[in-house]
């Protein structure tokens, strides 16, 4: 199968994870609705460029080695949403709303919020599974969510930046990308302390 063949494979492969990308989408908008939670949500289909990335990565192979296979069976990542809080408190909360939406379960959890990532990357990520129906029948269909405060979404803009522009993390900007995630820590915990005192203050 050469690239373009590929390519067609995979976007008609694609297609019951954009279904579940929009379930996912319509269930935490429905939940945010009846949260008192400042936040900004968002989704996007993987593209073919980025899962061919991966799946080099995941695999080992060459590119013109990969088959779609390789590409759905090592990445749950396919479809994904982020959701943007202003203060850190509010992404376990929502964590423990999403685990009691109907109709869509927790399979999978990293937290880098707990423990960040040596280059400070910070966010937690759940794979959740929701049903699929299409033409064959009904599909468990893997939709990734992160959840980070805006922040920590400002360093993450950063670092897609570099890897766009210069295709690797050089090393020269790692001890910078530290420091940039020390400062968003600090702004997170002074978030903390105004959300604090304006609750506070209402009470």
């Amino acid at each position: 199968m050469n690239l373009e063949e590929l390519e067609k494979g995979f976007e008609k492969r694609k297609l019951p994870y954009l279904a579940a990308m929009n379930t996912v989408l319509t269930k935490t908008n429905n939940l945010l609705l009846y949260n008192n939670i400042p936040c900004s949500i968002s989704c996007r289909p993987k593209t073919f460029a980025s899962a061919m990335e991966k799946a080099t990565r995941k695999t080992g192979k060459k590119v013109e080695e990969i088959t779609i296979d390789d590409i759905f069976d090592n990445e749950t990542d396919i479809a994904g949403e982020r959701i943007c809080v202003l203060f850190k408190r509010h992404i376990f909360e929502l964590e423990k709303s999403i685990k009691k939406i109907p109709g869509m379960s927790v399979t999978k959890r990293k937290d880098y919020i707990t423990i960040p990532k040596q280059n400070g990357y910070s966010s937690l990520h759940l794979i959740v599974q929701v049903e699929v129906y299409t033409t064959d029948g009904t599909e468990l269909v893997p939709v990734e969510i992160q959840l980070r405060t805006k922040a920590q979404d400002l360093w993450a803009e950063l670092e897609h930046y570099l890897y766009k522009n210069k295709g690797v993390f050089p090393e020269e900007f790692r001890g910078l990308f530290k420091q940039i995630a020390k400062w968003i820590t600090k702004i997170d915990e002074l978030g903390e302390q105004i959300y604090l005192l304006v609750n506070k203050t209402e009470v």
